[in-house]
């Protein structure tokens, strides 16, 4: 409930009940890097031209699969798109149109759930980012271990991303102030 206060994003009670059932399943990390069935080549686009070309049951079942993983790398793995070929805006766009199509395969309250997550597909990276964020502010009360600290200003570096800031100030980080724009 913390990341949906910082982030304004306005879900339904649904919606976060899929989120969280979705970030559970991925809390166990073969769930996390295998395709749609373990061991399976994970390609977006193989895997999206196979969901054309299956029944509807196993192509819901793929459309799930890709939106969930987009929505769990980019929120919690923000670094994911920026070391692929492909820059972050396809993988927004591949993320909400699996989900769309998820809720053009489902009937009833599913198919609402996979339509507001496609609606809402980037505010939802934003509040899984911001839980990602919010472990490293507890983690921060504490002491950082060097490696994740040098990987916290690499990524401050590169996004400005303000929690951020605000974790590597409270490991005493002098940040370099914002130059004023004219």
């Amino acid at each position: 409930m913390e990341a949906l206060d910082r982030t304004g994003a306005i879900v339904t009670f649904d919606a976060q009940a899929y989120v969280v059932r979705m970030l559970e399943e991925f809390s166990r990390s073969e769930n996390v890097f295998a395709g749609v069935d373990r061991g399976e080549e994970t390609a977006y686009a193989i895997l999206l031209s196979r969901a054309v070309d299956c029944s509807p049951q196993e192509a819901l079942r793929i459309y799930r699969h890709v939106g969930d993983s987009i929505l769990y790398y980019l929120g919690f793995f923000k670094d994911f798109a920026n070391q692929k070929t492909v820059n972050e805006s396809y993988y927004f766009s591949v993320g909400e149109q699996a989900y769309a199509q998820a809720c053009d395969l489902s009937p009833g309250s599913g198919g609402r759930v996979y339509g507001e997550l496609a609606n809402r597909f980037i505010e939802l990276v934003l509040v899984c980012n911001e839980m990602s964020v919010h472990g490293e502010r507890n983690k921060a009360k504490g002491a950082i271990s060097t490696q994740r600290l040098l990987f916290l200003i690499e990524h401050y570096q590169r996004t400005r991303n303000p929690q951020i800031g605000e974790v590597l100030r409270r490991q005493g980080v002098n940040l370099p102030s914002e130059p004023k724009k004219s």
